[in-house]
């Protein structure tokens, strides 16, 4: 179950990620983007919560990038234990381990 939970978690994250981007790119306000999210199928506590650190560009550390990227590989050696591919997740694990080969690496550059 906490690998469940932690697939839906990662992947969110980026998913709101590449809309907040979608929505600033376009000259769109992405906070009335959430806001007609509210309510609806796309909306989570992660489109709430994240999604506003992002759009006021508040990057900074609330957990660690290798917590995230030991979950993503244990999801991936469970998955591969019962020879299921899961490419998203495995999208996901490189991500993460980007992150954390490059500590210099600043979040924000990603929504530049």
């Amino acid at each position: 179950m906490a690998l469940a939970n932690q697939i839906i978690v990662g992947l969110t994250i980026g998913a709101v990620a590449e809309a907040v981007t979608l929505c600033e790119k376009a000259g769109a306000n992405p906070k009335k983007m959430i806001k007609a999210l509210s309510g609806g199928w796309a909306d989570s506590k992660i489109l709430q919560t994240h999604g506003k650190r992002m759009i006021d560009k508040d990057f900074t550390p609330k957990g660690r990038t290798s917590v995230h990227l030991k979950d993503m590989n244990n999801i991936l050696e469970c998955a591969n234990s019962y020879n299921t591919h899961l490419p998203i997740s495995n999208l996901v694990k490189e991500m993460y381990k980007t992150l954390v080969e490059n500590r210099n690496w600043v979040a924000k550059s990603y929504f530049q």
